[in-house]
């Protein structure tokens, strides 16, 4: 037995006046949408489309819509994710859909007396289809998108769903009843109903798994889009797109020249054209096509920026720079025109230019390694230019914003290794070149350079063993070759030195300026254990001798063996209670061991005995670890400009 659903209000019969004022709210809703798309346009500076499609193409394409949505409902064959706007319509195709619309709406409302689910259904069907009929368009307007149909259909579903329980079947035709409705044989005419439905819904289920197989990826959807639709640029253009990702060139451009003889005026298709083009090297042929979308649309930024580029490489970099310019003009947070903007001007040694825009794309999207990269390279140029003219303290400073923005820059540590060996600072330079050689281990320049560094540092074997590294690498290189010679020659008068010493140590062994003296030389040639070994001697013979504690104590710092240093400075500490040097030692031994608190401690020491040798406490990468301290801070700025 069935229940009637008809749709009533109140205990009586609706009016009809009263059937279409409850019906307003779905026409405000859908004026107001018109209203808003109307309002977009004017500030977008749209309306494109309706120069595109002319207003009578778009009220004949509206009607038959209206029809289509209905048949692909009841019949959902040759679906597409863009249906293309036709050039024009048959009359007798667009004077069939308005007189099937007339008909059935004159038949619904006479029927909405008996069946008002009918007339509701209808007319929410026919009102919220308004919208995104097409008589109003934004941008890329299609001529019809199954998603717009979801809510419309809405309306036929209810009509079918409050409609089928009031027809009955009788003899020969049919009779609307307006109460319940009885059968004589209920349970088979359910039985009948509910295997239909599972029917249905099995073939409704089939139908869908063979329409999902075409969205696996955009190759198979476009290319089933063109298989279903006509004359479809926009599809063409999008597998075009397709190809070009998956590297084939070749039938990208097939696809795009394809859609550009049916739409010559395509922006995209142009645009990518361009992009794959010049990929292929064929760099004059995509500026002809980039020239081509400007002069369509002027306002297209990304045409500007592939202008720019194909310009770039050509040289043109007064040309390019303006078309980039002119991108940013029409997207002022574009990363891509700022960041090939600085690359010109980069080009150009512009930096100071340069560096704003690139600063501006890392604000925009921080994690940028190519923007990085250039930086890098700007402040490196800077630098080399500024350590040109003798001015190696600003040549550091931009040495290291290079490293900031780039710490993978092998050639800035490179550049500041040799700025800092013009400074005088080798062990700082030392540093910088073994981090580039980390990065560049088969550099001839960075070995030989090393070397040098190693060489005036008495580091003999380390300083020969690099330059011929560098010989191996580049078996021509003269400078490395005289190096090595220069090296061989030290080392003979260091190996001569070191007999004599030895032969006045046999004869005098327990002389302590000997022994001092051998651990000297060992020292300067960067022969630490040689030292220490010798300094022990003297110091078992002088325990007390200052020298001997203090350079043995830096023997140790240079090893790591800071609790050793600091054993042996401390005890020359009491032998020189005002010693401030002896004081300044230790606190840089307590920060490189970043004891903060206790290295400020003898620091303050220091200072209070008198040192004031400010230009080394300003430089000393020994106190890297306290120099965020108040104390430090205080100090270096009440001896600004004490040298």
């Amino acid at each position: 037995r069935y229940h009637n659903w008809k749709l009533e209000t109140g205990s009586g019969k609706p009016g009809s006046l009263k059937l279409i004022t409850e019906k307003i709210p779905l026409f405000a809703l859908s004026a107001a949408s018109v209203f808003l798309a109307l309002l977009s346009l004017k500030l977008y500076g749209g309306m494109e489309s309706e120069r595109i499609v002319p207003m009578d193409i778009r009220f004949a394409n509206a009607l038959v819509s209206y029809t289509d949505y209905l048949w692909k409902m009841i019949w959902p064959q040759n679906l597409a994710i863009y249906y293309p706007y036709p050039g024009s319509l048959p009359i007798w195709q667009t004077v069939g859909a308005g007189m099937f619309l007339v008909s059935a709406s004159v038949l619904i409302i006479r029927m909405s007396g008996r069946m008002p689910c009918l007339v509701t259904g209808w007319l929410w069907y026919l009102g919220t289809l308004v919208p995104v009929s097409g008589i109003v368009q934004a941008g890329l307007w299609p001529a019809m998108a199954d998603r717009w149909a979801y809510i419309p259909l809405i309306g036929i579903f209810v009509m079918i769903a409050w409609g089928i329980p009031e027809i009955r079947i009788k003899g020969k035709g049919l009779r609307v009843k307006g109460k319940r409705l009885r059968t004589k044989a209920p349970v088979p005419e359910l039985v009948e109903g509910n295997l239909l439905v599972l029917a249905l819904l099995l073939i409704l289920m089939a139908a869908s798994w063979h329409q999902v197989q075409y969205w696996k990826n955009n190759m198979t959807l476009f290319q089933h889009t063109l298989d279903v639709t006509y004359d479809n640029p926009i599809a063409r253009t999008h597998l075009g797109m397709a190809m070009d990702n998956r590297g084939h060139s070749d039938e990208a451009i097939h696809h795009y020249r394809e859609a550009l003889q049916t739409d010559p005026d395509n922006l995209e298709a142009h645009n990518n054209l361009g992009i794959v083009l010049m990929k292929q090297g064929r760099t004059e042929e995509a500026a002809t096509h980039w020239a081509r979308v400007l002069q369509i649309n002027p306002g297209y930024a990304p045409a500007h920026i592939n202008m720019g580029l194909a310009l770039a490489r050509q040289d043109r970099m007064t040309q390019a720079i303006r078309h980039y310019s002119g991108a940013l003009q029409l997207e002022p947070d574009n990363i891509l025109a700022h960041k090939n903007l600085g690359f010109v001007l980069a080009k150009l040694q512009k930096y100071d230019e340069a560096v704003i825009h690139l600063q501006k794309a890392l604000q925009i999207k921080p994690d940028q390694a190519d923007i990085h990269n250039i930086l890098a390279s700007i402040h490196n140029s800077i630098a080399t230019d500024l350590a040109k003219q003798g001015k190696t303290d600003e040549a550091i400073r931009h040495y290291s914003e290079a490293l900031r923005s780039d710490p993978g820059y092998a050639e800035t540590y490179y550049n500041m290794g040799v700025t800092l060996t013009l400074q005088g600072k080798r062990t700082e330079a030392i540093r910088y070149y073994y981090k580039a050689l980390a990065m560049a281990p088969d550099d001839p320049g960075i070995h030989n350079n090393l070397g040098v560094a190693l060489l005036d540092s008495g580091e003999l074997e380390e300083a020969v063993a690099h330059f011929q590294k560098a010989l191996e690498k580049d078996p021509d290189y003269a400078e490395a070759d005289g190096n090595l010679k220069r090296a061989y020659r030290v080392l003979e008068k260091m190996n001569k030195a070191v007999t004599d010493i030895r032969e006045k140590i046999r004869l005098d062994p327990g002389n302590p300026d000997l022994l001092y003296e051998l651990g000297n030389l060992h020292r300067r040639h960067g022969q630490v254990n040689e030292a220490i070994a010798q300094y022990q001697k003297a110091l078992s013979v002088q325990p007390e001798s200052a020298r001997v504690l203090n350079s043995l104590a830096v023997m140790h710092a240079v090893r790591g063996e800071y609790d050793n240093a600091l054993s042996l400075l401390k005890k020359m500490a009491k032998l020189q209670p005002d010693n401030s040097d002896v004081s300044y030692s230790i606190a840089c031994i307590f920060a490189r061991q970043k004891k903060t608190e206790t290295s400020v401690e003898w620091l303050k020491k220091a200072v209070e005995q008198g040192y004031e040798n400010w230009k080394i406490l300003k430089t000393d990468e020994n106190l890297e670890n306290i120099r965020s301290t108040s104390y430090y801070k205080k100090l270096t700025e009440s001896v600004k400009g004490e040298e």
